[in-house]
């Protein structure tokens, strides 16, 4: 969908891998884009996006939690809250305060400076009760203590990420009047965005894409676990931002979707998926199978989507595209860095 008269819209997050495809959505949807990143990342998406000419401003802020975003919401009719701290990024409290305050001051700015949509990414992880099921109104129950006492990195991450949603819902009953949507995507593959830099080789510079990494050497592992196209994610932000469904005709007046592929998406799908299409990478794939992390599969509500975004069942990238265009992708980023030390794969309790 086109826009008749372009509108601004606030992209936080936008130098990650999720934010950047959903700059790249937005401005393809005809929206205006102010989007913000920090530091050096600021000044790489500057300086591409100079090249562009495409109708972009880039703001940089380095404290979300506590900056003033004044200039950032002038003019702004919708906000896509994508920016989160990266697990391991800092101290567990210092995790939590950044997760759950970014959100809030975000929220808060905007609804003061008259923006009325907010649409904010969290994970699937946060809607897995203690059975392993998900649904739309489920909730995981981990807390922000028992993450510190676990002093997994993972834990704390999957924490802040649920302590962040929550406090948005608690702030978004208290201002009915703000039109907020959570969008919780499960493992996310798929190629980086044009704007995206390949960074020096760490085990987060992949992001979730790391996960396939692994599948890719020998000696790798594999935590089976649902996945999504960055590039749907993506859609489905902007596609929030022009629904016609209000939060009043939602149960409990609340627009919170789980979203995950359709299609089948295990290990054994996959690496079929690379030995077709890619049959020069069998030598290098992983020897032993998966790791199964107890989660059931979750209960996407496909047709809520449907009918709130207008994202049918055909629109969903399939498996095999998704795959193929992560696998180009990564092997594209390795070929940067050759002459360097290589990634060393990992196992993950769960990276989304």
């Amino acid at each position: 969908m086109t826009l008749s008269q372009p509108k601004t819209v606030l992209i936080t997050g936008a130098s990650g891998f999720i934010g950047s495809h959903v700059v790249e959505q937005a401005l393809k949807s005809g929206f205006t884009v102010r989007a913000t990143a920090r530091g050096l990342k600021a000044d790489r998406l500057k300086s591409y996006y100079a090249k562009t000419k495409d109708p972009i401003e880039i703001i940089e802020i380095e404290d979300i939690a506590d900056e003033d975003l004044g200039e950032a919401m002038s003019g702004v009719f919708a906000v896509i809250h994508v920016a989160s701290p990266p697990r391991g990024s800092a101290m567990p409290e210092a995790m939590f305060e950044t997760a759950v305050e970014g959100t809030l001051n975000i929220a808060r700015q905007a609804e003061r400076a008259g923006v009325r949509k907010i649409v904010a990414t969290g994970s699937i992880t946060n809607a897995f009760n203690g059975q392993g099921n998900a649904t739309n109104e489920t909730w995981n129950s981990v807390t922000p203590e028992e993450a510190i006492v676990s002093e997994n990195n993972m834990i704390v991450y999957m924490a802040s990420k649920v302590a962040s949603e929550k406090a948005l819902w608690e702030w978004a009953d208290e201002h009915p009047h703000m039109e907020v949507t959570t969008l919780l995507p499960s493992l996310v593959y798929g190629p980086f965005a044009q704007s995206w830099h390949y960074a020096r080789p760490t085990l987060h510079t992949l992001s979730t894409n790391l996960m396939l990494y692994n599948i890719l050497h020998l000696q790798g592992s594999y935590q089976s676990f649902q996945t999504i196209d960055v590039r749907d994610v993506a859609l489905l932000h902007v596609a929030a931002l022009q629904s016609p469904v209000a939060r009043s005709e939602v149960p409990e007046r609340r627009k919170r979707f789980l979203i995950s592929s359709p299609y089948r998406d295990d290990f054994d799908a996959i690496c079929e998926v690379i030995k077709t299409k890619r049959p020069t990478l069998k030598s290098r794939m992983m020897r032993s199978g998966p790791t199964d992390l107890g989660y059931h599969k979750p209960t996407v509500d496909y047709e809520a989507i449907r009918e709130t975004f207008g994202f049918s069942q055909d629109d969903w990238t399939p498996l095999e595209n998704t795959i193929v265009d992560a696998v180009d992708s990564i092997l594209f980023v390795e070929e940067q860095w050759k002459g360097v030390p290589p990634i060393v794969p990992y196992a993950m309790s769960s990276i989304v």
